[in-house]
């Protein structure tokens, strides 16, 4: 069985109601997946570059978890490839440690997935707006594969009501499920 890492790059794991049900539920999918929690790990920023690099280089299949943030990944994230897919570990004429790994993006949005269109309010399509990291992640050599999402998983405790509550803890077990699938590929 591949090894599969799961890199959560929620800045507030906490507090967050999608992602943290996304990464329980998977959990319990996938026992044997490894999951760094980059908000708990590295509240500060300070990340431990050897660990992260050592848990990138034993997985097989690597997941990037995390809300859209700004049409990208949470700065917490961005930080994190910055200083730990260096050159000479990720890319460049030495940097083979990402070589062939696969990588899938699991991706939640506030808004709704008619947003993501381009008739919509986003005007581009989540694939489109994901092609940034899908480039990255392919000048590291890695195999881009598609992308698992759920799109309204905006809840603010005391605004939110009980349906919507209800609706992503429902939503969050189908990504987790979906996501399981997809890795078990």
């Amino acid at each position: 069985m591949p090894k599969i890492l799961i890199v959560s790059g929620h800045p507030d794991p906490a507090g967050s109601l999608a992602n943290k049900l996304i990464l329980n539920n998977v959990r319990e999918l996938l026992s044997d997946a490894a999951v760094r929690e980059l908000g708990a790990l590295y509240p500060d920023g300070n990340f431990d570059v050897t660990a992260e690099q050592e848990a990138l280089a034993s997985a097989d299949i690597i997941v990037l978890a995390f809300p859209l943030h700004w049409y990208s990944v949470p700065g917490l994230m961005k930080n994190w490839i910055d200083r730990v897919w260096l050159h000479g570990f990720a890319y460049g004429s030495k940097g083979d440690k990402l070589r062939g790994k696969r990588v899938v993006l699991s991706v939640t949005t506030g808004g709704p997935e008619t947003a993501y269109r381009h008739d919509g309010s986003q005007t581009a399509t989540l694939r489109e707006i994901l092609l940034p990291l899908r480039l990255t992640a392919r000048n590291c050599g890695m195999k881009v594969t598609d992308y698992v999402a759920s799109y309204g998983m905006l809840f603010i405790p005391g605004m939110s009501t009980d349906e919507d509550r209800a609706r992503i803890e429902r939503e969050t077990r189908e990504h987790a499920r979906v996501l399981a699938a997809a890795l078990s590929r």
